[in-house]
């Protein structure tokens, strides 16, 4: 991927956030939308939610009640794998507000890849891929009023946001991964 240009700032233009994931309630798309509520509607901002409502109709439902009061919320749908970074490469900060542990995001590790600085719930499975305060900002779990603090302080000051973007380093490879799971699995046999 290219170089990853820094937001331009307001004057040239709102602040462009996704989220991309299920739409159901362990992944808390509501915790955005809630934060952006605390915002307010006249805040700059553009915010655009990838997913596909079917995964909990219900959910996806209160997300829209959510966002109807909200003219900076707009709805991308889903895309197909292929298009990720074309999609990534639209947006200025993407926030991943799962509620509990994940599983290493796949999101995430694209997000760091391309350079895209992170909003994330300190939660296992994400926390541990990033490094606050250089690539990514965390955010305590389901607290939607830390997640507006954090992108009122991103919005308002560029330079701030600015200091996250193309940090994501090197992406870890599968072989990566396997020499850590065999270390692990080796001090497990030694217990």
């Amino acid at each position: 991927q290219p170089p990853r240009r820094a937001w331009p700032g307001r004057q040239q233009r709102p602040l462009r956030i996704g989220f991309i994931g299920s739409f159901n309630r362990a992944k808390g798309a509501h915790v955005l939308l809630e934060a952006l509520a605390l915002l307010g509607p006249e805040r700059p901002l553009e915010v655009v939610l990838y997913g596909n409502p079917s995964d909990d109709p219900a959910y996806a439902a209160q997300l829209r009640r959510l966002a109807a009061p909200l003219p900076q919320v707009r709805w991308g749908g889903v895309f197909a794998s292929e298009q990720v970074y074309a999609v990534l490469a639209q947006l200025d900060l993407l926030v991943v507000p799962s509620l509990w542990r994940e599983n290493a995001p796949l999101i995430v590790l694209q997000a760091l890849a391309s350079g895209l600085p992170l909003l994330l719930s300190n939660v296992e499975g994400m926390a541990d891929q990033v490094q606050s305060g250089t690539n990514a900002l965390l955010f305590p779990p389901g607290d939607s009023r830390a997640l507006a603090a954090l992108i009122q302080q991103l919005e308002s000051e560029p330079r701030a946001l600015a200091a996250l973007v193309n940090r994501g380093g090197t992406p870890r490879t599968i072989e990566d991964y396997g020499d850590q799971l065999e270390q692990l699995y080796a001090r497990l046999q030694r217990k």
